[in-house]
């Protein structure tokens, strides 16, 4: 882990520790749980790239685990929105726009580039555009480059191929891959 971050919130067993070049905006009664979350670390020997962690008005984050978000990265969780983070990371440059619920579950590994996003932000032809949770389960391993979208959840110990865009569920214990992501075989992976 990269030298002592420049600033920590904690309460009882609740740690948030945001390190350099990060912007964070949210006020401690924002976040719960009995986790820690480093948010802006970088990898040794890797040049530390601006990120953000915002939590809008009424947002909240839930921290159940030690969990890391890598330098670079670019947290929202906009008002009235709730992020629940297990034990896991998410690599440099990924990306989260929480308009619901986005929960991660313990023990789940999310590859540089991500991104995940429970609403469209708009319609069109009047389809409808309402936010959507994502439910991202344990033990799961996602790659470098993956999108999910509103509305999916992936299941325990699934595989998500690197550059896969996620339109709808994955099963557990699957590897899915492609545009868009579908299911090709069972896979165990620790």
């Amino acid at each position: 882990m990269p030298k002592a971050a420049y600033l920590a919130l904690r309460r009882g067993n609740l740690s948030i520790i945001p390190y350099r070049r990060t912007a964070m905006r949210a006020s401690g009664s924002q976040f719960d749980g009995p986790g820690r979350v480093h948010i802006g670390a970088n990898l040794p020997n890797s040049p530390s790239v601006a990120g953000h962690f915002i939590l809008h008005d009424n947002a909240m984050c839930r921290l159940e685990g030690n969990f890391s978000i890598l330098s670079g990265c670019r947290i929202d969780v906009y008002r009235g929105a709730a992020l629940t983070l297990g034990s896991g990371y998410i690599n440099v440059g990924g990306r989260l726009q929480c308009y619901s619920a986005i929960t991660i579950g313990d023990g789940t590994f999310i590859g540089e580039n991500f991104r995940a996003m429970d609403w469209d932000q708009h319609s069109i032809d009047g389809r409808d555009s309402a936010p959507q949770p994502i439910h991202i389960g344990a033990s799961v391993w996602i790659g470098a480059g993956v999108t999910v979208l509103k509305g999916v959840t992936i299941g325990d110990g699934a595989v998500i191929g690197a550059g896969s865009i996620v339109t709808r569920d994955i099963g557990a214990h699957r590897l899915a891959v492609g545009i868009p992501a579908r299911e090709v075989s069972d896979v165990s992976w620790r």
